[in-house]
């Protein structure tokens, strides 16, 4: 699993017709999202943003040939004491 890191906003969207759904667009752009999954049908009518493919939960799970593996995170278990 990714750490995850901070993502600077490089590029202003105006292309959902809810103004507030702007921010994941943007941020999908510049962190270089491979899928967004959201509940939102504002951002669900646009199905593909940019190359971006736009899925609900329930779709972006069942579209998964097997489900996702949870890895242990070593450098957490060494901090919490638990490996």
């Amino acid at each position: 699993m990714a750490a995850a890191k901070l993502v600077e906003i490089t590029e202003w969207v105006v292309a959902c017709r809810d103004p507030t759904s702007h921010k994941f667009l943007e941020l999908a752009i510049s962190g270089r999202a491979d899928m967004i999954v959201t509940g939102d049908g504002n951002l669900l009518v646009l199905n593909l943003f940019r190359e971006i493919p736009i899925s609900s939960q329930n779709k972006a799970i069942s579209s998964q040939s097997s489900p996702p593996q949870i890895v242990p995170n070593k450098a957490f278990n060494k901090i919490s004491g638990s490996g």
